[in-house]
């Protein structure tokens, strides 16, 4: 019987991937889709979900808390190589000016915009040599102001500066950087639909991920610089 993870000698030559938020969601969509051609790290906390992923071919779990300093560096000091680091982690937190406190930005800030950007500082070695991808995921809110959403809102604008930024700084390093905002989604990918049932006001997880793989299968010559991915029926069309 073949084994479910392949040997280290084939280990060696696949592609790693390393996703933050892997183990749910959006996150875990791009985590199956790379896996097929790729070594994933999928980073996440619930020991469920872990648990759901072990034994999956290409994918190894990691429990990992992104916010822990130390456990950061014990990760990615370890990791030989990198050339996809997809972020999908994030705070969905959603609070207006008046409901909020400096204690509740720093938390969405913390993981939305801060995590992303040490975990990127301490891959680049890896990314440069490699010659890697950076996709972020963020949100149709890194493009527009939403009443009642603002902490979350002005995070994922600062990730989206923090993407276009990137991009500019690592080009001459063969980096390329890449950013797909998603709109509405449903990340309980469902197989079949009754046609009366449909109303289309959500994507799949699963379409996301097609999103990662379209940015991954680039030629080396190019890059994709931004995806909005949106349901079929957006949600000001009436």
């Amino acid at each position: 019987m073949q084994s479910l993870i392949k040997n280290d000698t084939e280990r060696a030559q696949l592609p790693v991937a390393v996703v933050t938020g892997g183990t749910s969601g959006i996150g875990l969509a791009i985590v199956h889709e790379l896996a097929a051609d790729h070594l994933v790290y999928a980073i996440g906390r619930d020991e469920k979900k872990i648990k759901d992923l072990e034994n999956k071919e290409n994918i190894i779990p990691i429990k990992l808390n992104l916010l822990d300093k130390k456990e950061r560096e014990d990760f990615f000091g370890t990791l030989n190589k990198i050339n996809v680091l997809v972020h999908s982690a994030a705070n969905l937190e959603k609070f207006s000016i008046e409901n909020s406190s400096y204690d509740l930005w720093q938390k969405v800030f913390d993981i939305n915009v801060f995590v992303p950007a040490e975990v990127t500082r301490m891959s680049l070695y890896k990314l440069r040599e490699y010659l890697g991808q950076i996709i972020f995921i963020n949100s149709g809110a890194g493009q527009r102001g939403i009443a009642g959403h603002t902490v979350y809102v002005a995070s994922k604008f600062a990730l989206r500066g923090l993407a276009d930024s990137l991009r500019l700084e690592e080009a001459a390093d063969g980096i390329r950087v890449a950013t797909i905002y998603p709109g509405p989604t449903e990340s309980n990918n469902k197989t079949e639909y009754s046609h009366t049932q449909v109303k289309w006001r959500e994507s799949e997880a699963k379409d996301h991920a097609k999103a990662v793989r379209a940015i991954v299968n680039v030629g080396r010559n190019t890059q994709i610089s931004e995806i909005s991915v949106r349901p079929r029926i957006d949600y000001d069309a009436e």
